[in-house]
């Protein structure tokens, strides 16, 4: 096998000769279909970058329906001051094809004024929350109202029924009324009154 003497004569003249046409001409340098330099900074002058659009930002009157570019484009609002008197608006439509007023999107404008007529006031939450029946552990609570004097018959029943009960109708001789207690969902009493 042959070995190939890079570090020789020809090798050393072969590699230079490859490294040189990796090389960019300085003709070629900053000119069109060549290559851009760089300033001082290490940055590529806006000269040398063609149609780049470098403004991204443009305010106007009303949008444009011609001309349009890739940027933003702001609008005065009804607002007055100093801070945020622009809405900002850009076309998300094919600029090189046809005008489309639909593909306009605004992007953003303070609004100053919220909507809480939906939310409950603090005065207005603490009054109601102080009406408010807690539960009591062992009891229910119910919508129908308890009287006292509910309350009180069944105390009486509670004590063995040992109160008297008048009650309000005119009887003929002879005749026999029963009055029937229920007690409890299953124990019904027929008490004969004499």
């Amino acid at each position: 096998m042959a070995e190939y003497n890079y570090l020789g004569k020809t090798g050393l003249t072969t590699l230079w000769n490859k490294c040189k046409s990796m090389f960019v001409k300085s003709s070629e340098k900053g000119k069109a279909n060549g290559v851009a330099t760089l300033d001082n900074n290490g940055n590529v002058p806006l000269s040398q970058l063609g149609n780049v659009d470098t403004s991204f930002a443009e305010v106007v009157t009303a949008l444009p329906t011609t001309g349009i570019k890739k940027h933003i484009y702001m609008m005065k609002t009804g607002t007055t001051g100093d801070k945020n008197i622009y809405a900002e608006y850009i076309y998300t439509g094919d600029v090189a094809g046809t005008y489309d007023a639909t593909k306009w999107e605004k992007l953003g404008e303070a609004s100053t004024s919220v909507d809480l007529s939906g939310y409950v006031k603090t005065t207005t939450l603490t009054t109601e929350l102080a009406k408010k029946v807690d539960k009591v552990t062992g009891k229910q609570l119910s919508t129908n109202d308890y009287t006292t004097a509910e309350k009180n018959k069944l105390a009486v029943l509670q004590r063995g029924l040992t109160t008297m009960f008048t009650l309000p109708v005119q009887l003929e001789p002879r005749q026999q009324v029963c009055i029937r207690l229920q007690l409890m969902p299953m124990v019904t009493l027929l008490l004969p009154l004499l």
